[in-house]
């Protein structure tokens, strides 16, 4: 794949190419979460939030 249309998917996605390559977040990962955040209500927030702590506790109920 040529890295340019690379690009173009990360983009189209919401993701970093090093995130479709490796699988791993990075440090913009994380900058896109939080700018998508930050346009949130507290309420929104509030609900994010609870469905974060919904999933950890099923995912530790798996491992």
């Amino acid at each position: 794949m040529r890295p340019e249309n690379l690009l173009k998917i990360s983009s189209a996605l919401g993701v970093s190419a090093d995130y479709l390559l490796t699988g791993e977040r990075v440090d913009i990962d994380y900058k896109m979460i939080t700018s998508k955040l930050r346009q949130l209500s507290s309420q929104q927030i509030k609900i994010i939030e609870n469905i974060i702590d919904e999933c950890a506790a099923l995912w530790g109920k798996e491992h």
